[in-house]
């Protein structure tokens, strides 16, 4: 009897230790997230944030107006991370559902909520006529067309954008006009401010030959490149408007299995880089995308041993090699249905459980699972950003808490691949 009397005893006291324990684990007053709201949508349109994972009951925030709330953990969220899903209905066109998911987002995060990152408004100047004097003799030609931010490297001064049925040379005023011509291993370039004019004639009878040459090779660990471009900025940080001084797609106008690109020195309004490069290998993509004042010529791609499996009606099977990136994002796409994914890793997204109200205004759907099977394809790309060394440093980019991070010194490496859903 005493023995027994010890063990109800001793059984009592496991209990109450792991009641004790499970409340100071999972304390109702855990801060999940700081959330700044300030969005105006119209009247047909839905903006709710559903918080869940396995172990929780999904709570649903409704995102309209402007306010300002702690969000606690309260007694229905259990574990120490949260899945985040920011559901958008009906904002531009009827039936049309945007959902932006977030996998294991960790407590503590501030997240800001504006109309800035539903939409962006663009301003247009007026247009100028231009036409050309005095053009030297090139190679290779790399100048912008339309405006300040495109650009194209031909073997022509005519690009795709400046054809007579295209409107022929118009330029928005006010902003920089860019040549460059490369004429073996020499270049030299001239850049001019459109004024507000009817018609205007750029004379390249005096060009800048103060440049830097940067060399690359075609092909790294058997990779071809098949995109290089270069935007150049006035600042340290990615404020403003760039101007695309190098856009490059058929690398034969090189005969070489090296190509060049040069870019000014001692230039105000060209003093900071974007790099951005694409490789594809193998069915995949790889991106090396730098922000600096000087070009980097040693490409080295993201290799994180991506391979996906698909099964028909489930979300597919991704493996990879997790230490190599620090955020995995997974998109869909169909008419009226866009879903991007971010998250730590890969072997950890599901369907998430989504309100049955949001499908009433969708045609033929009453769950996420209904039009999952309506697609037909799907994107990974995972990618190692500097300086952010994991997931948790990066979620700040996207929650609007830590947009001056995109200063010189950034960058980032991608591996991508497409992959089919049916």
């Amino acid at each position: 009897m005493k023995n027994k009397t010890i063990y109800i005893l001793l059984l009592l006291l496991l209990i109450l230790s792991s009641s004790c324990n499970k409340s100071k684990l999972y304390n109702p007053d855990d801060l999940l997230f700081n959330l700044y709201v300030d969005v105006n949508l119209r009247p047909e349109a839905k903006y709710i944030l559903i918080l869940e994972n396995p172990e929780s009951i999904p709570q649903k925030i409704e995102l309209s107006g402007s306010f300002y709330q702690e969000i606690l953990r309260g007694e229905d969220i259990i574990s120490g991370a949260v899945n985040l899903h920011f559901i958008l209905l009906n904002e531009t066109t009827d039936g049309e559902l945007s959902i932006k998911s977030f996998y294991d987002v960790p407590f503590g995060k501030t997240i800001r909520i504006t109309d800035n990152n539903l939409k962006q408004t663009e301003t247009t100047n007026s247009t100028v006529n231009l036409s050309f004097s005095n053009i030297p003799d090139f190679d290779i030609v790399s100048r912008t067309a339309k405006s300040q931010i495109q650009a194209f490297t031909l073997s022509t001064f005519e690009t795709p954008a400046t054809t007579a049925d295209l409107g022929g040379e118009t330029f928005e005023a006010i902003e920089l006009f860019y040549a460059c011509f490369q004429n073996g291993d020499n270049a030299s370039y001239k850049i001019e401010r459109i004024p507000t004019e009817t018609n205007y004639t750029i004379d390249f009878t005096t060009l800048n030959s103060n440049m830097i040459k940067y060399t690359f090779d075609k092909n790294i660990n058997l990779a071809e490149i098949k995109h290089a471009s270069i935007q150049a900025w006035d600042n340290t940080i990615l404020y403003g408007k760039p101007v695309e001084i190098f856009n490059l797609d058929n690398f034969s106008v090189f005969s070489s299995s090296t190509f060049n690109i040069f870019t000014p020195t001692f230039e105000r309004y060209l003093s900071h880089y974007v790099q951005n490069f694409q490789y594809e290998k193998d069915n995949q993509t790889f991106t090396n995308w730098y922000y600096s004042p000087t070009l980097n010529e040693d490409i080295n791609l993201l290799d994180a041993d991506l391979k996906i499996t698909t099964l028909y009606g489930q979300f597919p099977i991704i493996e990879s090699v997790n230490t190599e990136y620090s955020i995995a994002e997974i998109s869909f796409e169909t008419t009226g249905f866009k879903w991007m994914i971010r998250s730590p890793k890969t072997d950890n997204i599901y369907l998430p459980e989504i309100p049955t109200e949001l499908f009433d205004d969708i045609s033929g759907a009453n769950n996420l699972l209904e039009i999952f099977m309506r697609l037909d394809e799907g994107k990974v790309k995972l990618i190692d950003y500097y300086p952010y060394t994991n997931y948790d440093e990066a979620l700040g980019l996207y929650f609007g808490s830590d947009v001056n991070k995109l200063e010189s010194g950034t960058y980032y490496r991608t591996q991508e691949q497409l992959f089919s859903i049916k």
